[in-house]
């Protein structure tokens, strides 16, 4: 009848309105999603691949029927995470538990078009916005799971498997990104001194450890370098005198992503720098210059971190540990 109203036509051989002939033939949100992945995955970095499923992962769990037997959000994130989304995990074998909760989702993932329906566009949304634990989520990470929902919705207009994007049309108020340093957390420079000494004492059974991550952290400090950079250098990148103004000559960036995400299995990617105009080994490098007395410090905990090996790296005694975004964190918490 709703169909008669809108002066919808019909479809002779089947005699449903051509919306819901539409509905019925339409991809799944999460056979769309395996499809979106399948052609992002090739092309894309360790760390947005894990990104972009984690934000996919969030939509899936919440775009589904309420049908008997529904896994609570959490189960189906981490299903749609590790096992259904990741084109490399999908024919993996799944524990039994794990394996009806993929089933149900595969039974009641709910009809991609049905997005064209400003209120599923904003209980997805609403989803993307929210943690587990019902709290709201960071703007970031609302905003970045959005962006991953509208290049998918983009995707699915470009395959005409909906009209537009729905995205366009539906407005969520969220809170602003305040991008400002608050000057009381910034250590000055007789903090960081103190820091770059407290951390040498870090490593009960490798004493190395501590003399390593001073060096990173000296680097990331005196020569502003990204931590993956730091990571990333080799003894022939770094010019270290005693006197005068030292170089580093930076080429690579080695983010952790975790080895679900990387083609070689490792926890850390391999990369070209960032805003050099490259791809993933885009072959630029950048130079940075800093002062004597860092230099210093620099060499030092070089020196003593220095144990060969590992393709030249001076972390070379991280090969088995690589420190992660999280070190520094770590650090602070346990003293």
């Amino acid at each position: 009848m709703q169909a008669l109203r809108r002066v919808e036509p019909f479809d002779v051989e089947t005699g449903l309105p051509v919306s819901e002939l539409k509905r019925q033939n339409s991809l799944s949100f999460l056979e769309f999603s395996q499809s979106y992945m399948d052609m992002k995955w090739p092309d894309a970095v360790a760390t947005t691949r894990g990104s972009t499923v984690e934000a996919l992962a969030t939509a899936g769990a919440a775009f589904v029927r309420d049908g008997v037997g529904r896994p609570d959000v959490g189960e189906l994130r981490g299903v749609l995470t590790r096992y259904l989304l990741p084109p490399t995990t999908r024919d993996a074998e799944l524990p039994p538990a794990t394996q009806e909760a993929a089933d149900w989702l595969v039974r009641n993932s709910r009809p991609l078009v049905d997005l064209i329906d400003a209120l599923a566009v904003r209980e997805v949304l609403d989803a993307l916005a929210a943690k587990l634990d019902g709290k709201a989520a960071a703007a970031t990470v609302y905003q970045r799971k959005r962006a991953v929902l509208c290049n998918l919705l983009a995707y699915a207009v470009e395959r005409e498997s909906i009209p537009d994007n729905p995205l366009t049309r539906v407005k969520r108020k969220v809170a602003k990104v305040v991008e400002q340093v608050d000057p009381r957390v910034v250590a000055n420079p007789g903090q960081v001194a103190r820091l770059l000494t407290a951390v040498t004492y870090v490593g009960q059974r490798n004493q190395e450890r501590g003399a390593h991550l001073a060096a990173f952290f000296a680097t990331g400090y005196y020569a502003a370098a990204r931590p993956a950079e730091g990571l990333a250098l080799r003894e022939d990148d770094c010019t270290l005198p005693e006197e005068g103004w030292g170089l580093l000559m930076l080429g690579e960036s080695r983010p952790a992503a975790g080895k679900r995400w990387t083609d070689s299995g490792e926890v850390h990617d391999r990369r070209g720098l960032k805003r050099t105009g490259g791809g993933r080994r885009c072959g630029r490098c950048r130079s940075h210059r800093f002062s004597s007395a860092s230099c210093v410090i620099t060499s030092a905990d070089m020196g003593s971190a220095r144990t060969g090996g590992c393709s030249g790296h001076w972390v070379a005694g991280w090969c088995r540990r690589p420190p992660t975004t999280g070190s520094g964190r770590r650090l602070v918490s346990t003293r």
